[in-house]
């Protein structure tokens, strides 16, 4: 059995690219991911290798994108290597 949090890191990369790939959402991509997960083992305990697969679902819509005055605001976040 995989590492929940490996699950739960790959399936919010695929929500974050499914929405765009947009910036400053990792968290609520993270927590949507680990509910998904979360609700898709109480189903079925088993489910966690069924989940590695699972696509983004058709709720996951792009978010909007920030108007201009909105990104003045925004820190700049930078990368760790």
């Amino acid at each position: 059995m995989r590492d929940i949090e490996v699950l739960i890191r790959e399936r919010a990369y695929l929500i974050w690219e499914k929405s765009g790939k947009p910036t400053g959402l990792d968290r609520d991509h993270w927590f949507q991911a680990a509910r998904e997960i979360d609700e898709a083992m109480v189903k079925d305990p088993l489910a966690v290798t069924a989940v590695e697969m699972m696509p983004p679902s058709d709720d996951d819509k792009p978010a909007p994108k920030p108007k201009a005055a909105a990104m003045k605001r925004m820190p700049l976040k930078l990368k760790k290597k």
